[in-house]
């Protein structure tokens, strides 16, 4: 029978395929060789995961000898990879790209053998965009059978088996086009008793009848589940607090660590940039101007004091950066020691940088899919994570709604954070004070730098437009009404009231240019009145009717010519009268 399993990451699935995997074919019958073929087939998402799926499976075989797994992948030659298929391999474990690539230009990649087809993280492989890779495998499978038993071969029964962390509308689909009447097996309820009820598993309509309300809802997150390492939490800000607030968890979580990697996820490209540009000058005092580098060389000579996060790298991604400065930013971010990548949800999905020890939410997710794919960012392959969620006095209804999604969230306190700003300010007695002081810095940062100053007033607007955005069920929670404008100002680092600066960041574009060459008018009144100018101007003040202008006119200098005198005269005539009298 067919398997659609559902557990989370971490949890030990690759085993529990691949166990069973040896043990049917160590089991057979005279015992397989390598001239046998592919008798299992492995499609996983990244080379990452293949190489540790080969890995394991070179474990479980080794007593086995006479059983060859092989892997296959994108990156690697496939002058090699074609030699290892030829001379013969049992276990294939790729990724689907190289797979497909060699399916259709590999004449020894024969596949009609195979008894036990694996997916493995499906919904993994469905964020990746591997879809049509995995039919298209799927395919070539059935097609080679189909090929193999009209030459008269007698093909196996193929198990097919389908792993996921999460049971999506998009994953039943993809169940749908490779399984035939699976037996559907889910582990990741909390509850081990309430998971696992029959040994054949939970049956289609149990699972479609949980799952039913979610699935046809806009949040079609599916069944979610957060791993037992990740520790997550939330922490209640004042909206005037929440700038040093961040910065003291940063440098709670940044002290006597020799390596530390934060993942600080923002709700617009303008917040990126402004909090990127804005910590690094006033955190780790990193000079992002040329031109300012030599004053601030200057003052540093007067200015002993050391920066709050000094040796800690700041990094920003976001939806409108070129393809080659993500990739230079992710390639940075992965080979520093320690760093702080700010992003908006572009990166929600699919990032994989390992080893990162937290994860801020420092603006609120719109969807609940979008919360748990921003944690999933921490807390990988059995590492312990962190993730906190900053959140005003208004808004910790969400935490409510939270738990109604089966996501478990703890508080953790502010001053706990703010700790780590009065230690590092030798001048600030208590923690209200060490808080103070740093909102002060920033504030005046931001008041003496006029294209910060312009960057922080982008920010706030941008984020008071993401604020009206959330969903109908999220208004009540997150509504712009409650929201106090003059005190979120101040997260931004702005002292002045928003109505002072708002209105001209909010401005519509300039008017077009009014050249008659290429100006077009726009406004139906102004094209209105200028088509009654135009009908006035060639029209006639008796009958009002227009004139025809395309009546050829009479040729009047024609008529002229007869009846008129021509002059001649030179450029170096005197001027004089002539002395000739005209003859009449």
């Amino acid at each position: 029978r067919d398997l659609l399993v559902r557990s989370q990451t971490g949890s030990g699935k690759t085993l529990a395929y691949a166990l069973p995997l040896v043990e049917k074919l160590h089991s057979i019958r005279p015992k397989i060789t390598r001239d046998c073929g592919i008798l299992a087939v492995v499609i996983v998402s990244t080379r990452e995961l293949a190489i540790q799926t080969y890995e394991l499976f070179l474990k479980l075989v080794k007593p086995f000898t006479w059983i060859v797994p092989g892997a296959l992948m994108g990156g690697e030659r496939r002058k090699a990879e074609k030699a290892r298929l030829r001379k013969g391999i049992n276990i294939l474990v790729g990724t689907p790209g190289r797979l497909v690539d060699h399916l259709l230009h590999t004449e020894s990649f024969k596949l009609s053998k195979a008894k036990f087809l694996v997916l493995d993280e499906a919904d993994r492989l469905l964020e990746m965009g591997y879809e049509r890779d995995v039919k298209q495998i799927v395919e070539g499978i059935d097609k080679q059978r189909t090929e193999d038993a009209k030459e008269g071969g007698t093909p196996e029964p193929l198990q097919r088996m389908l792993l996921s962390a999460t049971l999506t509308s998009a994953v039943q689909k993809l169940a749908g086009l490779t399984l035939n009447d699976p037996i559907y097996i889910d582990n990741s309820d909390e509850d081990p008793t309430k998971a696992i009820k029959t040994t054949e598993g939970y049956n289609k309509e149990t699972i479609e009848a949980v799952t039913a309300d979610v699935l046809d809802g806009e949040d079609s997150t599916g069944i979610l589940t957060i791993p037992e390492n990740l520790k997550l939490s939330y922490v209640v800000v004042a909206p005037k607090l929440r700038l040093v607030t961040l910065s003291g968890l940063l440098a709670h979580e940044f002290r006597n660590k020799d390596k530390f990697k934060a993942l600080i996820f923002m709700s617009t490209m303008e917040m990126v940039n402004f909090h990127h540009d804005l910590l690094n000058e006033q955190l780790t005092q990193k000079i992002l101007d040329e031109e300012d580098e030599e004053l601030a060389k200057e003052e540093s000579d007067d200015d002993s004091d050391e920066p709050l996060l000094k040796g800690l790298r700041f990094f920003r991604l976001h939806g409108s950066m070129s393809q080659t400065e993500r990739q230079g930013v992710f390639k940075g971010f992965r080979e520093c020691k320690s760093g702080v990548l700010l992003a908006t949800d572009v990166v929600g999905r699919g990032i994989d940088v390992p080893e990162i020890d937290l994860v801020v939410q420092y603006s609120p997710p719109q969807k609940t899919a979008d919360f748990v794919h921003r944690v999933g960012r921490t807390a990988r392959a059995g590492r312990n994570g962190r993730a906190v969620l900053f959140l005003t006095p208004s808004e910790v209804q969400f935490v409510r709604y939270l738990e109604n999604k089966r996501i478990r969230i703890s508080q953790a306190d502010m001053d706990e954070y703010l700790k780590a700003l009065n230690e590092a300010d030798d001048e600030a007695n208590t923690v209200q004070e060490a808080a103070s002081n740093l909102q002060h810095k920033f504030q005046e940062l931001i008041a003496d730098d006029k294209e910060m100053h312009d960057k922080a007033c982008k920010a706030f607007v941008s984020w008071t437009k993401f604020y009206t955005t959330f969903p109908k069920e999220l208004k009540p929670i997150f509504n712009v009404k409650n929201a106090h404008m003059g005190h979120f100002a101040k997260s931004f680092g702005l002292k002045e009231q928003p109505t002072s600066f708002v209105k001209k960041h909010t401005m519509p574009k300039p008017a077009l240019p009014t050249n008659r060459l290429t100006y077009t008018e726009r406004d139906p009144e102004k094209i209105k009145l200028e088509r009654k100018a135009r009908k006035h101007r060639f029209g006639t003040t008796v009958t009002g009717a227009v004139r025809n202008l395309n009546r050829p006119e009479p040729n009047r200098l024609a008529k002229m010519i007869p009846t008129s005198r021509v002059l001649t005269i030179s450029e170096f005539d005197s001027g004089l009268p002539s002395s000739k009298k005209r003859k009449h």
